[in-house]
């Protein structure tokens, strides 16, 4: 909801008006006219510019215009649209601000703002301001409050009107590049539950090309068009196209169930590592959703375990990475869970890849521990040696599968807004930005 225009003095206004009561109180103690004289006519400066700054709010209505979800590390195009309503008289220099800050985070940190300025807002057109920024952290942000300000002429008076819903934007992780090895892994058939493949569709798959026919050849594959064009029998082609079931688990454990007594550095090296291991896995479904004929199982052992179970689609895209972009390290037991999920929900011929920020032995010997599930888990037909388990703290092991993003600045960098046009300068503090600049706008008649 937008309220009505706030009126507030700043600090030149208030100069302005110490010098207008000194000029009235010498008047009166004087009684010298010409200073009464003097005093009204500084005084109508001032009511004007309360007017003209009402004015100027009273008839803009403004809103942001983003996409919902986004992804870390990847700019960010947001707009800022300021409608004004009045038929002929426009609005000048108006400021925009906005904040944005982290939910879930520690209340005592500083929220980044957005400033933004407007020259002119002609009469019914709409003003967008688009601006873009850098947000290094997955993660759910709020945004909000976003107000609008002007002191225009003369910088007396300023009057503030207020959009006081908040916004929340997702953040998910970034995405980074499976290497040919990682292809390989999953075409084979050496990792996860024994079985086969099953062939879609009711040829063999996909047509290819145009062949001589064959001793064993099917009748139903004869092109007959071409075979009496030519005068030999000639057959269709296929590629054999194959379901693929892949099953994921991503075990996310904190570094004090491993490390008691960290300290600060090693920390800072567990917390990359677990963004390196969400990045991992969010690439996987990503590259899993992108083809046809694939069947994936996510599960994700973290402060509780959760689970996807469906067919690649942009919609399921969506949900893991929205689920991804707010998971958190557990103490590790969530591992145990997520493994009897898949052993039940397994398919025939999967192949299973654990990622992890942990080794193996690490997050066996956590299991032997609780109530000996690594032996229940064996049991139900899935057996923890054939997966292939990749080990997030072991560089060398993540680059033979994949290359993730650029992490040296992950556990610090908070956001940075930019404007669109590269004018609009950061200040250097990660957890507060400012920009500051006058942009371009591109306005368009509205109609009422």
């Amino acid at each position: 909801m937008q309220v009505k225009p706030r009126i507030l003095i700043t600090t030149q206004g208030w100069y302005y008006l110490f010098v207008v009561l000194f000029i009235v109180g010498g008047a009166i103690m004087r009684e010298v006219n010409m200073l009464v004289i003097l005093s009204g006519m500084l005084f109508g400066p001032l009511l004007l510019h309360w007017r003209l700054t009402i004015s100027s709010l009273e008839n803009l209505s403004f809103r942001r215009k983003f996409n919902n979800p986004t992804m870390a590390g990847v700019e960010t195009r947001m707009e800022i649209l300021l409608e004004n309503h009045h038929r002929r008289w426009g609005s000048w220099f108006v400021q925009v601000h906005d904040r944005i800050r982290k939910v879930n985070q520690d209340s005592t940190a500083a929220a980044s703002e957005i400033q933004l300025a407007v020259p002119f807002v002609f009469g019914s057109s709409v003003a967008k301001i688009p601006f873009t920024w850098d947000i290094a952290q997955r993660g759910i942000y709020e945004m909000g409050p976003l107000y609008i300000e002007s002191r225009f002429p003369f910088g007396l008076v300023r009057a503030r009107r207020t959009l006081r819903e908040r916004e929340s934007i997702i953040v998910c992780p970034q995405l980074g590049r499976l290497t040919p090895q990682w292809r390989r892994v999953i075409e084979s058939d050496h990792h996860g539950l024994s079985g086969s493949f099953s062939r879609q569709g009711r040829s063999e798959g996909d047509y290819y090309a145009m062949r001589k026919w064959r001793s064993g050849d099917s009748t139903r594959w004869i092109h007959w068009r071409t075979t009496a064009r030519l005068g030999e029998l000639m057959v269709r082609q296929y590629e054999q196209q194959r379901d693929r079931a892949v099953g994921i688990v991503l075990d996310l454990s904190e570094l004090t169930a491993e490390i008691p007594n960290a300290d600060l550095n090693q920390q800072n090296h567990h917390a990359v590592v677990i963004e390196i291991a969400v990045s991992m896995v969010a690439t996987i479904v990503n590259d899993l959703c992108s083809r046809n004929g694939s069947h994936f199982s996510l599960t994700i052992a973290g402060t509780s375990a959760s689970h996807f179970s469906a067919t690649p689609s942009q919609n399921v895209t969506r949900a893991v990475l929205e689920s991804l972009a707010v998971v958190n390290p557990g103490n590790g037991e969530a591992l145990r869970d997520s493994f009897q999920w898949l052993s039940h929900e397994g398919q025939q011929g999967m192949t299973v890849v654990i990622v992890s920020t942990r080794s193996k032995q690490q997050a066996i010997t956590q299991l032997d521990q609780i109530n000996n599930s690594a032996t229940n888990v064996t049991q139900q037909d899935w057996s923890l040696q054939d997966a292939l388990w990749i080990d997030c703290q072991n560089h060398l092991e993540v680059d033979r599968y994949f290359q993730p993003f650029e992490a040296t600045n992950t556990t610090s960098a908070e956001q940075t807004p930019q404007q669109h046009d590269g004018q609009g300068d950061a200040l250097e503090q990660p957890a507060l930005s400012h920009v500051e600049a006058e942009i371009s706008l591109a306005t368009e008649e509205a109609s009422h």
